[in-house]
């Protein structure tokens, strides 16, 4: 059986020293059929072309045990995920970074211990008016009509349940519950609305997220950030 651990944002080289060995030694346990999750801004892939930092970040994480997954959040170079060559994995496709980290794409149900994971990737950048598209911004942050037909087939075909939903951002109505409209993230968001959606056609049992750089849990939604949790 594999372990599987969860986690938010790491924004590249701001968080990645979370998963050395001094600060979480459960790490050093594992091996490559066990599975650490970041749910959005891995941040690897950032500049515009192969940088050192992500040289550097991509040789750190390969020296690893593990095998590393990640969602898109809304802070990615989408122009460089999207060109990842894609391949078959756990049930679904999946971007190949390196032969130890891929990305976990929008809509795709993947199996791990057979249980199941829906992953819907993306938010609304609220900071996007001090960025600069397609340097520091992408549109394709947001899900797209086709990205969000393509959810809607692959619940169909798994009878609309899962055991668990990988998003970056809560629903709408999760974040009203949480209080998180009260801190500049208030403005309409296509993914928190789609997220109502789904948790009301879907069964699931829990969705994970990031984006908030916090940690919450109530009832089924549960926010990460700097803490690792594994699941079972």
């Amino acid at each position: 059986m594999s372990r599987i651990f969860l986690t938010g944002d790491m924004h590249g080289e701001l968080g990645y020293k979370r998963f050395s060995s001094k600060n979480w030694s459960a790490g050093k346990l594992l091996s490559s059929n066990d599975f650490l999750i970041v749910l959005g801004d891995f941040g690897i892939l950032w500049d515009l072309h192969e940088s050192k930092t992500e040289l550097y970040l991509k040789k750190w994480f390969n020296n690893k045990p593990w095998t590393t997954l990640f969602i898109d959040g809304n802070h990615e170079n989408f122009e460089r995920l999207n060109k990842l060559e894609t391949t078959a994995f756990l049930g679904g496709k999946v971007g190949i970074v390196t032969n130890s980290i891929f990305h976990l794409k929008r809509g795709e149900i993947y199996t791990i211990n057979n249980k199941t994971f829906l992953c819907i990737g993306g938010a609304k950048s609220y900071d996007k008016h001090l960025r600069m598209e397609n340097i520091s911004w992408w549109k394709e942050e947001e899900l797209n009509f086709s990205e969000q037909q393509y959810v809607m087939e692959q619940l169909e075909n798994h009878k609309y349940t899962v055991d668990n939903i990988l998003a970056h951002t809560l629903p709408e109505t999760v974040t009203k519950q949480f209080g998180y409209t009260l801190s500049g993230h208030s403005d309409s968001c296509s993914v928190r609305k789609f997220l109502d959606y789904i948790i009301q056609t879907t069964k699931f049992q829990n969705l994970w997220c990031g984006h908030w750089h916090d940690e919450r849990n109530s009832g089924k939604f549960h926010v990460l950030y700097n803490n690792i949790v594994e699941i079972t």
